[in-house]
């Protein structure tokens, strides 16, 4: 059995009253991991499924930036789209700009 302070009224079973309730006593909050309102009990678990979207969408972006570079640069210019062409614009980005070059404006997406 729990041992409730004698200055805890149990009586009143509402939230809100048995926080006040709860943090007056002198022996010490008995359940002072109740939250004040449902918006504080919720908000861990929205902040979380925020974070986790946003870290899923950033991945899944980065993951097409590639391929969303090579679109642009068909789009831009004369060459018609063939895997052969896209295997030449891959190999030529990376051969004169670098690996690093096929993520070029990929932070403005994922910012987006």
């Amino acid at each position: 059995m729990l041992d409730v302070p004698s200055a805890l009224d149990l009586t009143d079973l509402d939230i809100e009253s048995l926080w006040t309730q709860c943090r007056e006593t002198v022996e010490g909050p008995v359940v002072s991991h109740l939250p004040r309102t449902l918006w504080q009990m919720a908000m861990p678990k929205m902040l979380l499924s925020f974070l986790a979207g946003g870290i899923a969408g950033a991945g899944a972006k980065s993951a097409i930036a590639p391929f969303d570079r090579m679109k642009i640069l068909f789009q831009s210019s004369n060459m018609h789209y063939s895997t052969a062409n896209a295997v030449k614009l891959v190999r030529d980005i990376i051969k004169n700009e670098g690996p690093l070059a096929l993520f070029k404006g990929n932070l403005a997406t994922v910012f987006r």
